[in-house]
């Protein structure tokens, strides 16, 4: 026996099925079967469907031996009041008063249940429950959007809610939405939010902090920011400049000692960057500095 699934209540199930000789292979029935060789039992109860109001049987189906086809509509209740029923399983027996290869035959053609498999089956522990406002949709808001209510009179499938359901919906809907605004509206607008990164960015460089990634260029501007502080060493002169007057005065070419006027060159030579008079003990009384 298959289990065919869980249908919409007023559905059509449809059941394809085979018979077969002792030897295995497709045989047909001494004669063609009919919607009276099938019972339907509901759930566990041994009461049969009392008519076959609804059951279609195509035997053989497209002309194929040994092939049939059993059409069961639940929206049929003609004879059979209540019989059709969701949260119930019904189990189909084929039980012919053919035979197949002159055999009598009983078989379990399939199971299947309407709308018994959904959540809303599970009693009133069922609720939906927004993390943000701490609201809860039990089960009565679910209740609101009735089976019947939205099923429309062109099938199953069509939903056709009524006013009091959307009202329902709606009114949830808008609490919730309510609740996801106030947690957005605490996010910073742009200039803000920008504003926070700068400072952010800021706090790690001042920090150092282990694992920020710093290019060669983020780190060549920040030390060319720091050389060429105006203040860096005297009211008047970077830390650049100096550099270049210690390099020049240490490390530098120098002419015109030996007539009181020396002269300290660049490290590129190319330039005087101290232009000193000194007296006869080599005190120096002038420095002109080129720092340029």
């Amino acid at each position: 026996m298959k289990y065919m699934g869980d249908f919409a209540d007023n559905s059509t199930i449809q059941i394809m099925f085979t018979t077969h000789a002792a030897a295995g292979g497709s045989v047909a029935p001494s004669s063609a079967l009919e919607s009276a060789d099938v019972i339907i039992y509901k759930d566990n109860s041994a009461t049969q469907k009392a008519t076959v109001n609804g059951l279609t049987m195509t035997s053989p189906f497209d002309a194929i031996v040994g092939l049939h086809l059993l059409e069961i509509d639940t929206s049929v209740d003609t004879g059979d009041a209540g019989f059709w029923a969701v949260g119930s399983d019904y189990s189909v027996i084929l039980s012919p008063d053919e035979t197949v290869d002159s055999q009598t035959v009983v078989g379990a053609l399939a199971q299947f249940s309407i709308e018994n498999r959904s959540d809303s089956q599970t009693g009133d522990s069922f609720a939906i429950v927004n993390g943000a406002s701490g609201s809860v949709a039990t089960k009565a808001v679910v209740d609101a959007i009735p089976t019947t209510a939205m099923r429309g009179t062109e099938g199953a499938n069509t939903v056709v809610p009524d006013n009091a359901t959307i009202a329902a919906i709606a009114g949830y809907l808008d609490t919730e939405i309510a609740a996801i605004k106030a947690v957005t509206d605490a996010i910073p607008d742009g200039g803000a939010l920008t504003a926070l990164l700068a400072s952010i960015a800021s706090i790690l460089d001042d920090t150092g902090t282990a694992g920020v990634a710093v290019s060669s260029a983020v780190r060549d501007s920040i030390a060319a920011s720091f050389l060429d502080l105006a203040t860096g060493v005297e009211a008047s002169m970077s830390v650049r400049e100096s550099l270049r007057v210690i390099l020049a005065a240490c490390g530098g070419k120098c002419s015109g000692a030996d007539t009181n006027t020396p002269k300290y060159r660049n490290i590129a030579d190319n330039k005087n960057v101290l232009d000193v008079v000194t007296d006869s003990s080599g005190n120096r009384s002038v420095v002109t500095l080129d720092i340029t």
